[in-house]
């Protein structure tokens, strides 16, 4: 019975979970459906008068056509109903201050037909599916030609008696008006979609600096992970060496949880490997690998706050492969040639290549490097940098991760010179078979 209870107790509380999500969903689905009628409404007090009589064109319509296109939950023909009704009661306020009172036949005369044409409106633009057409082709977008002359000569038609303009230049006046309405919403659609595709390409280039980052703390996690099974390897044979039996049963129980924290190891590896490889493509060319590095350099060398100029040269353009290993070392190249210089200099990313290899050369003007400190840049735990704050000294393990990666995974060359006070240049040599592979 106790579990029976339980298990209806946890079935209520996830169903009221569920529908206090699903509520939640709506009142937010409603609230925006308020705020995009109110904002329509309002643009709807913007118009002019083309044939001297109640018939107007407003700005609403242009904005409801924009909100129709990105507001996806939105159903055209509530929304266009609804803004509609709101536009017309705005309209009607002068009639309830009239010395002769409010008349609700004179409103529905005055104000009904643009009603009218919003209720059509959302009806055409839901029957000719404008949203879903657009999609697949944005050349269906004058179809909103078709659905907005409709609409205006429908509400024309309900105000015939009160125009005096002869109708087939009405009709001429309402299609190039809704031409040029089409063509206003084209260009803000058009901005849009490139605003779109920009904060998109910003996003995948973080993407591919944070996929860049976890490919270099896998790296570590790897080597960690043969250390782990040396360790491993140790306590099994000291369990075989060891006599007493106590110690002999903690040096086992020691060797097992070792071989635990290496299966943990290789879980961790595994889905993070999983993840970054579902993530984006299989592949980059190097032209776009360095227009990513170029981005960044300029964003670090904005937080730094000095004045550096950083230029790319680079003479071929191929396939890499590994293309999140080679932005993590370029990368991490650039950003110590920042480090180095102190206040204003000069950053030169270059590439060029034999018949057999690729070579790719960071050089800096900074404060360069001392001969004696030349042989061991590379050994783990060397590092100049410390946070002149806190004294703290840096990991140190930013230039033999590159040699690592540089000699591991391409299985290339690093190499640097530099002379003190005037410049550094680091040289990567790897095989031309070895970037696409």
């Amino acid at each position: 019975m106790h579990w029976v209870s339980l298990k209806l107790t946890l079935f209520f509380v996830l169903k009221m979970n569920c529908g206090m999500i699903v509520l939640g969903d709506k009142m937010k689905n409603i609230k925006d459906h308020i705020i995009y009628v109110i904002l329509i409404a309002l643009f709807g007090q913007v118009y002019f008068h083309p044939f001297s009589s109640d018939f107007r064109f407003s700005l609403s319509v242009i904005f409801l056509i924009i909100i129709l296109f990105y507001a996806e939950r939105v159903d055209p023909l509530l929304l266009s109903a609804t803004a509609g009704f709101m536009i017309v009661m705005i309209r009607s306020l002068p009639l309830l201050f009239q010395s002769s009172g409010f008349e609700l036949s004179e409103m529905l005369i005055l104000h009904g037909p643009a009603f009218v044409y919003y209720l059509v409106f959302g009806v055409l633009f839901r029957l000719f599916k404008i949203r879903q057409r657009v999609k697949k082709n944005y050349y269906n977008i004058a179809l909103i030609i078709v659905v907005d002359s409709l609409s205006n000569i429908v509400e024309l038609l309900l105000r015939e008696r009160s125009i005096t303009m002869e109708f087939d230049l009405m009709i001429l006046a309402i299609v190039l008006v809704a031409l040029l309405r089409t063509i206003l919403i084209s260009v803000l659609v058009y901005a849009l979609e490139i605003n779109k595709i920009k904060n998109q390409k910003e996003k995948f280039k973080d993407l591919i600096f944070i996929n860049a980052g976890l490919n270099s703390e896998i790296f570590y996690l790897e080597k960690s992970t043969i250390d782990i099974e040396h360790a491993m390897e140790i306590s099994y044979k000291l369990y075989e060496e060891i006599k007493d039996e106590k110690i002999k049963e903690r040096a086992l129980e020691l060797s097992k949880n070792i071989h635990e924290i290496k299966k943990d190891y290789k879980r961790v590896i595994d889905g993070i490997n999983y993840n970054i490889e579902k993530s984006l493509r299989y592949q980059m060319d190097f032209e776009e690998l360095i227009n990513i590095i170029k981005e960044n350099s300029k964003k670090q060398v904005f937080q730094s706050g000095k004045k550096i100029k950083i230029s790319f040269k680079n003479k071929n353009n191929f396939i890499v492969h590994h293309y999140y290993s080679l932005i993590t070392v370029i990368n991490n190249l650039i950003i110590n040639a920042i480090d180095a210089i102190e206040d204003q200099g000069q950053i030169v990313c270059s590439e060029f290549s034999d018949e057999e290899n690729v070579y790719i050369k960071i050089e800096d003007n900074g404060i360069g490097i001392p001969k004696e400190d030349i042989d061991v840049i590379f050994q783990p735990g060397f590092t100049t940098k410390f946070n002149k704050e806190t004294g703290e000294m840096s990991s140190g393990i930013g230039l033999i991760h590159v040699k690592n990666i540089v000699e591991n995974v391409f299985e290339g060359e690093i190499s640097v010179r530099s002379t003190v006070d005037k410049k550094t240049a680091f040289l990567i040599k790897i095989k031309k078979y070895k970037m696409e592979e």
